[in-house]
């Protein structure tokens, strides 16, 4: 069935207010960048997890308390075969990368997380430094498939 221009437009109309509804509901949690670059998805994964989502647009995508201590987390997202993109690997990127303990990797299908993995990040450091630019420039980037993550011991927990 084809819609119509008019309820084409009405029909748009009603998803902009719905999007507005739902950003000023983020801006009351104090979330004031809910839908650049698909940090809802962040936001929901750390919400499944248990982690504390971060606030900030940049740096850590959540932090997550590992016997009390509390640590950032990396999160990446792909549809289902996909694969899972780190980019900007200066020699900054690194660092904090290196500050993770862990590394969710997340299956999604539109708005929704179909299931997440998780591997540690020492696990997976040599393959991601191996891509990393030794400098300031942000030109690395590597990319892992799910049935990779897995041969380096990524696990389904959700």
């Amino acid at each position: 069935m084809k819609v119509k221009n008019k309820e084409k437009f009405e029909l748009v109309h009603f998803m902009q207010g719905k999007l507005e509804e739902i950003e000023k509901m983020a801006n009351e949690l104090g979330i004031d960048d809910y839908f650049r670059n698909k940090k809802f998805i962040e936001i929901n994964a750390a919400n499944m997890l248990g982690h504390n989502w971060a606030s900030k647009p940049y740096g850590a995508d959540a932090y997550e308390m590992i016997d009390g201590v509390e640590y950032p987390t990396e999160y990446k997202a792909a549809k289902e075969g996909g694969s899972f993109q780190f980019h900007w690997l200066s020699d900054n990127k690194m660092k904090k990368i290196k500050e993770t303990k862990n590394c969710y990797f997340l299956i999604t299908e539109g708005v929704k997380i179909l299931s997440i993995y998780t591997v540690l990040t020492e696990d997976i450091l040599d393959e991601i430094n191996e891509k990393a630019t030794g400098s300031k420039e942000i030109g690395g980037h590597k990319s892992f498939s799910l049935k990779k993550l897995i041969s380096l011991g990524a696990k389904k927990i959700c």
